[in-house]
């Protein structure tokens, strides 16, 4: 994981680390852009995975995020032939820094394949581009027009060339490199509007909340050691995955790797259940066990032979308050090493009665999803929470800081959202895995049942550390999964799927 800094805080970070040196800064410009044009060729296959980028469109300006844009370029073109680009320039090339106009020379020294309008040459800069580019397409824009160092407001040429490639109909994929142009800590102005923004080096603050940011992938440079900005916000990285993947020991059994109880699911749900048992069973926990109304045992036990099932007493669908379901889930817990609440139990107030006294009377760490998201079970600590924005909302204290309202309530809190947040009270993480391929009913069940087995199986983690590696594994699955199919025709059981080829 990487710390999140504020702007100041990266300039001055770049500084120390790469001074005035141009041996160094070529370096650092030279891995991000080759890094850049990685990231797009792999993030392109979410719009076509049948080729490359075609035709693309560069957008510069005099500094080092030109200077990265057209390195990437050079990997787009390595990458593809046949592709061709055309280079929009906001200055004349002559005041470009020097290793931006070495990179770009290099660019130009393709040929015919790279074509320059420089803007700075026309009185009426909305009219060239309109003569340029009226009736093209591109698959790939990319934005290396201003950093970190901007400060509001545009020039009057950038405010014309921005709002001309925001509205601009067809571009496939637009990439921002480190920060949307225009995108800073003072609100003045609509930036860069970006599928996807390659944070270069450090994860600067205001990518955290602004929709033109589109997806956050962090390019990393090698800035960081471990420690750095320790009391900082962190982003998480496909590093905290590694032990997934790692071999198990050859001598174990299944009381090795934990059980999990899951107490959901009601007669009118029963897919919350049956996604959230499967994504569990998917985390590698040792056992399963599920305690449900009894009328969906029959059908669900067939479907997922892998679970124990422990038949409840039903009320109309839902799992009934009585003391004899009570005895029976006391009984369950004092045989596992982490529970589930919540996935498409119903909202009847006597179910969460019980489910208060089940909480109220166990110790064990617990994930709180969905229908159990309410405030009357927020008894006791050890709990993990894993509310969307509205059932946040829900949550009596809620208040706008998430490590405030962690804090307050003692629990974890995983609020999913475009760039999910988890915080514990002292430190908070941001998650830039996944995406719209998650916006449809049941990813969050999968999210809860990944989460609930692997704190069956944890030994000494902290809990924030489990619920991270849930989260990341659940979002880059999705990544993953938009890749190689049309992420709206994806279902949520696609990701089910989907996990048991994932690799690092």
């Amino acid at each position: 994981m990487v710390p999140i800094l504020s702007l100041s805080e990266a300039i001055e970070l770049e500084r120390t680390l790469l001074g005035k040196s141009l041996e160094r800064v070529g370096e650092a410009m030279y891995r991000a852009g080759t890094l850049l044009g990685q990231g797009i060729l792999a993030d392109f296959r979410e719009v076509d995975r049948t080729r490359r980028p075609q035709n693309i469109v560069v957008l510069l300006g005099k500094g080092h995020n030109a200077g990265d844009a057209l390195v990437a370029l050079h990997v787009l073109l390595e990458a593809n032939p046949s592709a061709e680009a055309t280079l929009v320039l906001t200055a004349p090339r002559e005041t470009f820094n020097p290793l931006t106009y070495t990179a770009y020379y290099s660019c130009k020294n393709q040929g015919a394949r790279v074509k320059v309008l420089d803007l700075s040459l026309f009185e009426k800069p909305e009219v060239a581009l309109e003569n340029a580019f009226s009736g093209q397409a591109f698959d790939v824009c990319i934005d290396g027009l201003f950093g970190m160092s901007f400060r509001p407001p545009f020039s009057p040429l950038c405010e014309i060339l921005i709002h001309f490639f925001n509205t601009f109909p067809a571009i496939r994929l637009r990439a921002a490199v480190d920060l949307p142009s225009g995108l800073s800590e003072a609100a003045d102005g609509v930036p860069f509007r970006a599928d996807f923004t390659y944070a270069t080096g450090s994860v600067k603050r205001p990518l955290l909340s602004h929709p033109n940011v589109g997806h956050v992938r962090y390019l990393d440079l090698g800035f960081f050691q471990a420690g750095d900005f320790a009391s900082h916000p962190k982003l998480l990285t496909l590093q905290c995955l590694k032990p997934l993947f790692a071999l198990r020991p050859s001598h174990c059994d299944k009381r090795d790797f934990g059980h999990l109880a899951i107490i959901a699911g009601s007669l009118n749900m029963p897919g919350a259940l049956m996604m959230a048992t499967k994504a569990a069973l998917r985390s590698g926990v040792g056992r399963v066990t599920v305690a449900c109304a009894d009328v969906l045992v029959p059908s669900l036990a067939n479907a997922i032979p892998e679970a124990m099932w422990l038949p409840l007493q039903a009320k109309e669908g839902c799992i009934q308050a009585s003391t004899k379901n009570l005895q029976a889930i006391q009984s369950l817990l004092s045989r596992t090493t982490a529970l589930l609440i919540g996935p498409g139990m119903g909202q009847e107030a006597s179910t969460r009665s019980l489910m208060k006294k089940v909480l109220a009377q166990s110790t064990l760490p617990a994930v709180l999803d969905a229908d159990a998201l309410f405030p009357e079970l927020l008894v006791r600590d050890n709990l993990v929470l894993t509310p969307h924005e509205g059932e946040y909302k829900r949550l009596e204290g809620y208040v706008d800081d998430l490590a405030t309202f962690a804090k307050e309530s003692r629990a974890v809190v995983v609020l999913k959202g475009p760039l999910t947040q988890i915080s514990n009270g002292v430190q908070t993480y941001y998650s830039p895995f996944g995406g719209p391929i998650l916006a449809r009913g049941g990813s969050g069940d999968v999210l809860a049942g990944l989460l609930a087995g692997f704190l069956a199986q944890n030994k000494n983690d902290a809990i924030i550390d489990v619920a991270a590696q849930a989260v990341v594994l659940h979002g880059y699955t999705a990544d993953c999964l938009a890749r190689s199919q049309n992420a709206s025709f994806a279902t949520t059981t696609d990701l089910l799927d989907a996990l048991r080829g994932l690799s690092l």
